[in-house]
C-alpha cells in the first residue's frame, strides 16, 4: 500500500518498525535491505540527492552528496550536477520508491532523511556513487550502509569516474591548508611523522597539517589503528582545518574520513 509520509508521522513509523531496524543489523556491510519502512510516490526530482513526494514532503538521500544545481542559472551548476539529477530520475521506476529510515529522521531544512530503493530493489545511493555522480558522506548518526557506500566510492575514485575526473573533487595538498579554505575538505599528503601526546595521536601531513585522533572522541577502529605504519606514505584525510597554537590542525574521528594507500591506487598519482 502506498504511504505518503509527513514529518509528524515519522516518530510513529519508528515505533512501528523498530523490529525492522534490528533485522537490518546484519546487512551493515551491504547496500541491500531485507524490509522497507514504506513505499512513497514521487512528484518531482529536485537534484541528484533530493526529491519531493506527492504529499509535498521533500526527501534527502542520506549517506551521499551530489554536485549542486544552480536552479536560477543552470549554466553555473557544479560539474555533473544535471547528469546526477537525470540519472536519479532514470533509477526511479513508475514514480515509486521504497524508504529505509536511519537514526536521524529530519535535517535542518525539514527534509525527511532516508536510504532509498527503487521497485527493483536497487539502492539509489549506491547506484549514484558507482557512476561517480556522488561521494559517500556520513552525516550525524546516520551510519547505516556507510561501509557499502564507502567501498563503492573507492571503486569509482580508482576508476576516475564522474566527479573524480574533476579538479573540484580532487584532494588538496595538505601544505596548502589555510583559513580561506577552512571547511570540510579532502587533504592529500605524505605522513611526515606520528607522535602521541596525552590522549591524542597526531598524524602530521607534509610537515604542515596536524591531524588529531583523540582516544575519547574517535571511533573504535581508529583507537586501535597503527598510524606508525603510514609514516612516509600518502594518505587522504577529509576534515575541517583551523589554526591553533601556531599550527594548522584537523581532526580524525571516524574511519570513513581516512583513505590509505591500500585503498586508493590514485594516491600515488594525485
Amino acid at each position: 500500500m502506498l504511504l505518503n509520509l509527513t514529518i509528524l508521522q515519522i516518530s510513529q513509523i519508528i515505533l512501528t518498525y523498530c523490529c525492522v531496524f534490528i533485522s537490518f543489523s546484519g546487512f551493515a556491510d551491504t547496500c541491500k535491505a531485507r524490509q522497507y519502512h514504506s513505499q512513497v510516490e514521487i512528484s518531482q526530482v529536485i537534484d541528484g540527492d533530493t526529491f519531493r513526494l506527492t504529499s509535498g514532503q521533500s526527501v534527502r538521500l542520506i549517506g551521499i552528496n551530489t554536485p549542486e544545481i544552480n536552479h536560477k542559472n543552470l549554466a553555473d551548476s557544479e560539474p555533473l550536477a544535471r547528469e546526477a539529477k537525470a540519472y536519479l530520475s532514470e533509477l526511479i521506476i513508475n514514480d515509486k520508491v521504497n524508504l529505509v529510515l536511519d537514526s536521524e529522521l529530519v535535517d535542518k531544512y525539514n527534509r525527511m532523511l532516508a536510504h532509498v530503493f527503487n521497485t527493483k530493489g536497487e539502492n539509489l545511493q549506491q547506484a549514484l556513487i558507482a557512476k561517480g555522480y556522488a561521494d559517500a558522506r556520513v552525516y550525524g548518526d546516520n551510519k547505516k550502509y556507510w561501509r557499502c557506500y564507502f567501498n563503492t566510492e573507492l571503486k569509482a575514485r580508482n576508476q576516475h569516474l564522474g566527479i573524480w575526473q574533476h579538479k573540484k573533487w580532487k584532494a588538496t595538498l595538505a601544505n596548502k591548508a589555510r583559513a580561506k579554505i577552512n571547511f570540510d575538505k579532502a587533504w592529500f599528503g605524505y605522513v611526515s611523522r606520528v607522535f602521541r601526546k596525552d590522549t591524542t595521536t597526531w598524524m602530521v601531513l607534509e610537515n604542515h597539517l596536524y591531524v588529531g585522533i583523540n582516544d575519547l572522541e574517535s571511533d573504535l577502529f581508529l583507537k586501535h589503528f597503527n598510524f606508525d605504519q603510514l609514516v612516509g606514505k600518502n594518505v587522504i584525510v577529509e576534515t575541517k582545518v583551523a589554526y591553533k597554537d601556531k599550527k594548522w590542525r584537523g581532526e580524525l574521528r571516524d574511519i570513513w574520513q581516512l583513505f590509505t594507500p591500500s585503498q586508493l591506487s590514485l594516491l600515488e598519482k594525485t
